[in-house]
């Protein structure tokens, strides 16, 4: 895998951060409204704390403060897609919501919340690595003269059982993108050239280098895709 592709995969993991920040707080809010005594740490302490109070005072404005800091949230993980500048409003955000979090802690007493703050230093790690590596990702040149060469297959690829998460022909190319166990691989032609080993999936891209084709596949958190020379060919939403 190249330095750019390397960078695009870490960058790609930065922003599903942000997204199951929002989910989880979503999620937790929820679970006010329930009688499950559970609640995700992976979350935002502001607008789960809203709710609460909108939920105790039946005070609408309160709900409103906690849709409103989601919804910021959501416009920046959604444009971080097109540039890493979005990061940083969302980075301000999390580092109010990490300094109401302290005060909830200390002021109130709050000792459980400790562990809260240790996960909410992980995903200020997770913030600063989406600028870290989106600065990079626009600041790395695209490397023409490796870019051209051809990439050797990894291994020819057996028939086991696997799930085919997308597959097309194209220009004599039969490419299969397919998760075998805990590996997704790019197969062109009957062999792996590219492989993505994780037992949960982030966003990713695999690619293999021909004379007159850079072929590639992934996934960008909700779809399967497939290009050639940079036009995509291949499109399929994803359930699991």
């Amino acid at each position: 895998m190249s330095d750019k592709a390397t960078l695009q995969k870490k960058y790609d993991q930065s922003r599903a951060s942000i997204a199951i920040l929002i989910v989880f707080t979503i999620v937790n809010i929820a679970l006010l409204f329930t009688d499950a005594d559970i609640m995700f740490l992976f979350s935002f302490t502001i607008p789960y704390w809203s709710a609460i109070f909108g939920y105790l005072f039946e005070a609408y404005a309160f709900y409103a403060i906690s849709a409103a800091f989601l919804l910021i949230l959501a416009v920046c993980w959604f444009f971080s897609k097109k540039h890493f500048a979005w990061f940083i409003p969302a980075l301000v955000l999390f580092c109010l919501d990490t300094a109401y979090l302290v005060y909830v802690t200390i002021d109130l007493g709050e000792g459980a919340n400790v562990t809260d703050i240790i996960i909410h230093i992980y995903a200020f790690y997770c913030l600063i690595s989406g600028i870290y590596y989106g600065y990079k990702l626009r600041s790395t040149p695209k490397d023409k003269d490796t870019a051209s060469l051809p990439s050797s297959p990894l291994r020819l690829a057996e028939d086991v059982k696997h799930r085919v998460l997308l597959e097309t022909d194209y220009q004599g190319y039969h490419i299969c993108y397919r998760r075998v166990k805990g590996t997704n691989e790019l197969v062109v032609n009957g062999y792996v050239y590219d492989e993505y080993k994780k037992i949960v999936e982030f966003p990713h891209t695999l690619t293999a280098r021909f004379e007159d084709a850079v072929i590639t596949s992934g996934y960008d958190n909700s779809q399967s895709f497939i290009t050639v020379n940079g036009v995509e060919i291949a499109r399929k939403t994803r359930i699991v």
